[in-house]
Order: structure tokens, then C-alpha cells, then sequence
């Protein structure tokens, strides 16, 4: 009867301490700070077809804990434009969590500019100077330094093939599309979106007037593709992209930004698969979570587990 008493008390200490040790394990991406994630040029989350610019990636890690928020600013339009836009949802965030005292942000493409652009220059309404609520800024194959396929398109558009007298008409038709794909947004302008990203624009205007902020942990990581399998470099999207970008002697990169372009901050390294690398679409999740050789799933959860553990 001891046995039997015995036994039973150490069955219910088990399993007293079982809801404990599940609650640590599963929930490895709550960090102290709520995750902001900041997409990119010419997509959202979500367009007219249901399709999400972080394709899965914010579930995967509300599953593992986080408190995730998904911004929804300009799909085509300049950095501070888009900037602003982050800021105001921000503070619409902390007007309805009044407990929150930072954010973490984890912008893609041209989203780290609009998170450096932020910290740098703007304030949060109904907060202050947006520098004070954010903790960390990670950078996902970010246009620090601008990118070959913008400078292509630019020069085309307004000194090469097509000319300056087209260029209205191709804006135009940008931000139409824009409005129609993008539930009617307006005050779109994709001539502005495509300069912000060119080299000339990053280097000698973006760069000297947001510089980085002391406090903010600041981290990048850069996409790259690095064989040349259907798949990949003979992609129907990710091919001719990829050629482009070879052409103009970009370097190692993920067909739309640099890796010398992605560093930022404290750099983390290049984002590489067993398969034929990382193209900046399978840098979140796409296409349609077909990312051969590397587990998105994997990258952001430990990325987020990373910052929880490093305190923010």
C-alpha cells in the first residue's frame, strides 16, 4: 500500500511539473518585446488575392510564443512616406497595449529602411521619438546600400531605351496597378519607390541622414543564391533577376539585393541552403513555402528565440 501511495505521489509531482516544462519548451519566441514585421517593396500583407508577404511566418511564430504584429504600410511609394505610415500604426499598437514599452522589428527588402528611417528621424504619435520604443532592428537582405535591379530600371526608364518621356506613363500604370491589386490605395508613386532604392539615392542621400541610433541592437543577414538550378537561376522570376544583377556586377547575391548591400549593423552571415541557395522571395517564405534546401520556419524561429534570450 506504501508502494502504491508512493507511487502515486511521485505520478501527480510528474505531472504537476509537466505543464511547467511544456510551457518553457513551447513557447521558446516570447520575447519581452512584441515583434513588429516590416515587408518590403511591391507587396503586402495581404493583396486582393489572399496572399501573404510573410507567407506563414508570423503563425509559426505565435505558435512558439510570440506576440506578433504584421505592418501594412505603402506598397510603392519613398521611404519616409512608408516610414510614417510604420509609425502611425505603432502608435495605434501602443495606444491599444498600454503595457508595451518597445518593439522588436524585423524588416525584409526595403522594409529595413523604413525601420532605420523611423528610429532615425520620426516620432511615434501619442509616444515620442520612435528611438526610444524600439529595441532591435533585424534586417533581412535590406537595401542598405540600394540595388543593381533599381539602378537598371531607373536608368532605363529615364536615360536608356524607354527615355524620360515615358516615365509618367510607366509610374502611372505602377500605381494603378498598386491601387487595383492593394484594395484602391492611393497616393501611391512608384518612380520614387524605384529611385529610394538605386545606389545613387541609399549611398549619397539615405544613408547621411539616417544614421544609426546607440541603444538599438541592429542586425542583418543577406539572401544568396548560389547555383544555377531551374529552380533558381533559370526561374521564370528569379532567373532573368539573377542575370540582371550578375550583369551589373552586383557580386554574390539574391537576385534583387547584394550581399555587400545587405550589411548592416552586426552582420550574421549569408543565408544559404543545402540546394541552390536563398532567393530573396524564399527569404519570406515564397514561393508558396517551396524553399528547397532551407527551412524559413527554422531561420525565424530561432531567429526570434535568439532575441528573447538576448533580452529583448
Amino acid at each position: 500500500m506504501k508502494k502504491i501511495i508512493a507511487l502515486v505521489i511521485g505520478l501527480t509531482v510528474m505531472a504537476g511539473s509537466l505543464p511547467l516544462f511544456a510551457l518553457g519548451s513551447s513557447s521558446p519566441c516570447k520575447t519581452k518585446h512584441p515583434v513588429v514585421l516590416v515587408h518590403g517593396a511591391f507587396f503586402k500583407d495581404e493583396n486582393m488575392l489572399g496572399i501573404n508577404y510573410w507567407w506563414s511566418i508570423p503563425k509559426w511564430l505565435k505558435d512558439k510564443g510570440a506576440t506578433v504584429y504584421v505592418t501594412n504600410q505603402d506598397t510603392f511609394n519613398g521611404v519616409p512616406e512608408r516610414a510614417a505610415e510604420v509609425a502611425q500604426e505603432l502608435g495605434e499598437l501602443f495606444a491599444l497595449n498600454p503595457t508595451w514599452k518597445k518593439v522588436n522589428l524585423i524588416g525584409h527588402s526595403q522594409g529595413p529602411l523604413d525601420c532605420r528611417y523611423l528610429a532615425s528621424n520620426l516620432n511615434i504619435p501619442g509616444k515620442g521619438a520612435a528611438k526610444n520604443y524600439i529595441a532591435s532592428i533585424t534586417s533581412i537582405s535590406g537595401t542598405h546600400h540600394g540595388s543593381e535591379v533599381a539602378d537598371a530600371l531607373w536608368y532605363a526608364a529615364n536615360d536608356w531605351v524607354i527615355g524620360p518621356a515615358a516615365a509618367p506613363y510607366i509610374a502611372a500604370a505602377v500605381n494603378a496597378f498598386a491601387s487595383v491589386f492593394y484594395y484602391n490605395e492611393e497616393d501611391q508613386d512608384g518612380m520614387k519607390l524605384l529611385y529610394q532604392l538605386t545606389h545613387d539615392f541609399v549611398e549619397n542621400v539615405f544613408n547621411p541622414m539616417t544614421p544609426d541610433v546607440p541603444g538599438i541592437y541592429c542586425q542583418s543577414w543577406a539572401g544568396l543564391v548560389t547555383g544555377t538550378s531551374i529552380y533558381h537561376a533559370d526561374d521564370v522570376i528569379v532567373g532573368p533577376l539573377w542575370a540582371l544583377m550578375n550583369a551589373m556586377d552586383a557580386g554574390p547575391n539574391d537576385c534583387l539585393v547584394s550581399v555587400a548591400s545587405a550589411k548592416w549593423g552586426k552582420y550574421r552571415g549569408e543565408l544559404i541552403s543545402t540546394s541552390d541557395g536563398v532567393n530573396h522571395f524564399n527569404e519570406i517564405n515564397h514561393f508558396f513555402g517551396l524553399t528547397p534546401g532551407w527551412s524559413a520556419k527554422t531561420f525565424y524561429v530561432n531567429l526570434v528565440t535568439e532575441l528573447k534570450n538576448l533580452g529583448y
